[in-house]
């Protein structure tokens, strides 16, 4: 027992944040030195709150004593149940009210169904409270926030706020679940202005215009890395952006790379129209489940020299086949490769007998023999049972 009470601080440490908070807690009665270790900063710089049950509420008591020095922060809760929903909104607030406060890293994330015409207003709200506080003194600012895939409505306020309060962002992701997005592009174009450390940037289209592009390419700001646009339903009543626009942005920007996605709901015919070849695409999604053949067509031969991964929801054709095989002929970097539908045997061995590296790094779905897991096969997860 005595070389475990003697253990170096920095193992102890690396130790006790791979436990949950309630074992944590039971490991720093084991001895005085644990004990100690409980409680120097450097243990709760990055903690996480995961709201389930009822009694999952405790674990906030800990806040009082050691939010100050949480740094990066995450929230993982059954939005099904209203008092983890409520849990998660006080986590909100108190670090909206924590002075001093070292937090720079949010992420959010839901689980379960989601209650029946639920906008999430109380969690906007808390939201907003937290982004204000950023113009405090003695208060970090925020510099990480993923807000992916949360099932509440984000709109102008709460990216003003956010914007004006907070210019060290450097990472911000916005594509929630809601049906429509109501962040308009002022919205993000005052975002981009006010926070010039940004680097990396996820939004729905319906946020984009060519002011944010040509934003970007201001000479006082640290440079873009990565861009993700996901085009929906909206793209049907928007104005396309630019071809110059996007040449600006990609001459300015050579490095940076684009995600560009579109969903089962944007109109098929906007699809050839958004996918200028000005844009330096790295990633495609064309999740649409309609025949999409021609747009790959279009992959091929516009991001022939940047285009790294695809994803592909789509129905079986042999013009899907042969296209498959021209994108690995015409796209060297091309290292993943995720089709959510059956393919013939000769072109799932051509594709990766092309670039080889696919199937080393193991970063493909190609299937040419339907299987009972099958029925549940929707892109977005990129991995098979």
């Amino acid at each position: 027992m005595e070389d475990w009470e003697n253990l170096p601080e920095h193992i102890l440490v690396n130790i006790l944040q791979m436990l949950t908070l309630h074992e944590r807690y039971n490991a720093s009665r084991v001895c005085k030195s644990w004990n100690e270790t409980f409680q120097i900063p450097s243990l709760w710089q990055t903690f996480g709150f995961d709201f389930n049950i009822v009694e999952d509420g405790r674990r906030m008591k800990c806040l009082t004593r050691y939010g100050c020095h949480i740094k990066n922060l995450t929230i993982l809760l059954n939005q099904g149940e209203e008092f983890n929903r409520a849990n998660a909104c006080r986590v909100l607030t108190s670090f909206a009210r924590t002075t001093p406060r070292r937090l720079r890293s949010l992420k959010i994330e839901f689980t379960g169904e989601n209650p029946l015409f639920y906008a999430g207003k109380e969690f906007t709200e808390a939201l907003r409270m937290l982004f204000a506080s950023g113009n405090v003194s003695d208060v970090a600012k925020l510099v990480t926030i993923n807000l992916s895939n949360l099932p509440v409505s984000f709109e102008q306020p709460l990216i003003d706020t956010l914007s004006s309060n907070n210019h060290s962002l450097q990472y911000l992701n916005i594509l929630n679940k809601n049906l429509i997005c109501k962040v308009p592009p002022t919205s993000i174009l005052q975002l981009v202005k006010h926070c010039r450390q940004l680097q990396e940037l996820h939004l729905y289209s319906r946020s984009m215009s060519d002011e944010v592009l040509l934003a970007f390419t201001e000479e006082d700001r640290k440079p873009l890395r990565k861009l993700s646009m996901i085009c929906r339903r909206e793209e049907k009543y928007l104005k396309n952006l630019s071809s110059e626009a996007w040449k600006s942005f990609s001459d300015h920007l050579p490095n940076m790379r684009v995600t560009l996605g579109f969903d089962h709901t944007c109109p098929l015919f906007k699809i050839k129209e958004v996918m200028k070849p000005e844009i330096l695409v790295s990633e495609l999604r064309l999740e649409t489940f309609s025949l999409i053949v021609e747009e790959i067509n279009i992959a091929s031969q516009s991001y022939s020299k940047t285009l790294q991964k695809v994803v592909i929801q789509t129905r079986p054709s042999a013009e899907l086949n042969k296209a498959l095989i021209d994108l690995a002929l015409s796209c060297p970097a091309l290292e993943s490769l995720y089709v959510f539908c059956l393919l013939k045997k000769e072109t799932i061995d051509a594709v990766l007998e092309i670039r080889p590296k696919i199937k080393q790094s193991d970063k493909y779905i190609l299937k040419h023999v339907a299987e009972p897991w099958m029925d549940s096969w929707i892109a977005g997860l990129e991995s098979a049972p």
